[in-house]
This record gives structure tokens, sequence and C-alpha cells, in this order.
């Protein structure tokens, strides 16, 4: 009966204390990892988006009910800036007739952006992305912070 009293099961305090610090560490590495896989698929998530937008718009163009004219035509998801930014859910212009044609106007994934068109005068389709200020090409070519 002596012997069975002396036989302690369990942990120690500092075996318990070495295995939280270990857990510590590998929640401090995979934590910016887990981060980033999540913006990556933001990102791609909206150049997806973004050749969605841009196919609807080359498949107006090509049936005329676009038309690129002298001028570059500028359509944003959002809403409407100032200068030549069109919403792309706005009552008229090409942004509407880009809204209607994809049924509804994808939302970004990355916050704080908005998918912005353009249309060249030699009917060239790029979408870019604004935040704010900054505009960030993410189709037909990457800006290099979107890849």
């Amino acid at each position: 009966m002596i012997k069975n009293l002396k036989k302690k099961r369990g942990f120690t305090l500092i075996e318990l204390i070495i295995v939280i610090a270990i857990l510590g560490i590998l929640a401090a590495i995979a934590i910016p990892k887990f981060s980033d896989v999540q913006s990556s698929a933001r990102k791609k998530a909206d150049i997806s988006s973004a050749k969605t937008i841009a196919d609807t718009a080359a498949m107006l163009i090509a049936d005329e009910q676009i038309a690129p004219g002298t001028a570059n035509v500028t359509a944003a998801s959002g809403a409407a800036g100032a200068g030549t930014n069109i919403s792309l859910a706005d009552a008229g212009g090409s942004g509407k007739l880009i809204a209607d044609a994809l049924n509804s106007v994808p939302a970004p994934k990355v916050k704080g952006t908005a998918f912005v068109v353009t249309i060249t005068s030699g009917g060239v389709v790029s979408v870019s992305v604004k935040d704010g200020t900054n505009y960030y090409d993410i189709y037909p070519a990457q800006h290099s912070d979107w890849q």
C-alpha cells in the first residue's frame, strides 16, 4: 500500500510549460503563413472576377453594344468617381451594359477595393482594382502586388 502512494501519475509543471512554449512557437510560425494563403486566395478570386468582367466587356464590344470610340471608357464597380469613372451599377452608359450582361457585378474580395474596367479607343479591355487613389492592373496583366 505504501508502494502505491509513492507512484505519482501526470505531468509536472515544467513539462506542461515546455509543451505550451512549443505550441506557441508553432502557432507563431503557422499564423502568418495562413494569413498569406488567405490574402493570395482573395487576390486570385479578384483576378478570376476581372477575367469574367473583361470577357463580358469584350463580348459587348464584339456585339457592337459598346463602341470604343475615340476616348477611353472607364467603368468602376462601386460609387462613380470624378472624371470618366462610371459605376458598373449606374443607370446608364457602358458600365450599365457590363453590369446587365454580368447579371450580378462581382464584388472584389480584397477589402477597400473596386474593379475598374478600361476600354481603349482601340477596343482593348483591361481590368484594374482601385484602392482609394491607386490603380493596380489585374487583367490581362497583373501588377506585381497582385501576383
